[in-house]
């Protein structure tokens, strides 16, 4: 009897590794690997990542490129945007006025934060 129920266990706990087995090798093979692992970024790239922070107590917007950002009192907006890609008051600000220059975005700029006051 004790044989019979061990030979059982053995034979499910096979079965069970099979079918884990199967279902692994079929996740891996639609898993788009390529793409996630992409170990050669382009070096073309002139986008340079800012930050504009609204340290007001108000709402202000401003144009960057063809968009325009409502930034909120006190919250912070990512933006990446080409180098030579001008930051635009949108909205009159306590020493600019609407559709003056803030700042010109440069390759130096990167990771760097734009006050807003």
């Amino acid at each position: 009897m004790r044989s019979k129920i061990a030979a059982a266990s053995l034979a499910l706990t096979l079965a069970a590794f099979t079918v884990a087995a199967f279902a692994a090798s079929a996740v891996a093979e639609a898993a788009p690997l390529p793409k996630a692992l992409h170990l050669h970024p382009s070096s073309t790239d002139s986008r340079v990542h800012f930050v504009v922070f609204n340290r007001a107590v108000r709402t202000y917007e401003v144009r960057i490129g063809d968009q325009v950002y409502s930034v909120k009192p006190h919250y912070v907006l990512n933006i990446t945007a080409p180098s030579g890609t001008g930051v635009y008051a949108a909205t009159d600000m306590a020493t600019y006025k609407n559709g003056e220059l803030l700042q010109e975005i440069k390759a130096t700029d990167k990771n760097k934060m734009l006050v807003l006051f």
